[in-house]
């Protein structure tokens, strides 16, 4: 397999509704000028080796990607159920964010508090959407992004150089997203089960 050096090689995902392809894959964001390494929904096999500033870069934009699609969710969406789910992850993710900015901030780390790159133009795609569409659409990206909201805490919770405080705060988070992340398999869209054309398609992926 090649290597590429600085960015690991990872399993993006990509959703078409409505005519619009809505890339779940996420690496090396690019904002003014600087080079981030966004959240990516991938399998729980794929491990990578964590450090204290990627891990807080990673999980910062979790939390912020999956409170924007929610609250996208809370103005769009017409099913009282689904509306329901995301006040819960609002709720959840700004939780998650005010723990980890400030274990950040005490140990000089940067955890971003805004969509980045790739993720600025997956939020504009699904903002297109309405009506059954968006809820296909928002059901299908927040499976994605629990699975690999706990893929990433639970490969944290095991890695060893990780600062203790990091550590701590990812066991503490796991329980809550695991709920989500069953939650979220649980959804179920206005118009029922996807069609063909709007099931996800895996791709390989690497920068």
């Amino acid at each position: 397999m090649k290597t590429y050096p600085m960015v690991a090689l990872t399993l993006a995902a990509a959703l078409t509704v409505g005519g619009i392809t809505l890339s779940t894959g996420y690496a090396d964001a690019k904002s003014d000028g600087k080079t981030t390494t966004a959240v990516t929904p991938t399998d729980s096999s794929v491990k990578e080796k964590l450090t204290d500033s990627s891990f807080v870069e990673k999980a910062a934009l979790s939390n912020v990607e999956k409170a924007e699609l929610s609250k996208l969710a809370l103005q769009k969406s017409e099913n009282k159920k689904l509306k329901k789910f995301a006040q819960k992850i609002v709720d959840s993710s700004s939780a998650s964010m005010q723990k980890l900015q400030t274990i950040a901030s005490e140990n000089r780390l940067e955890a971003p508090a805004q969509l980045q790159g790739d993720q600025k133009n997956m939020i504009a795609q699904v903002q297109q959407l309405n009506g059954a569409e968006f809820d296909v659409a928002y059901t299908d990206l927040m499976k994605k992004t629990q699975d690999s909201a706990v893929a990433l805490f639970d490969n944290a919770v095991g890695e060893g150089t990780l600062n203790a405080t990091l550590r701590v705060y990812a066991n503490q988070q796991l329980p809550s997203l695991r709920e989500n992340q069953k939650l979220a398999h649980a959804l179920k869209p206005t118009t029922g089960q996807p069609s063909a054309s709007t099931k996800p398609k895996r791709e390989l992926s690497g920068n």
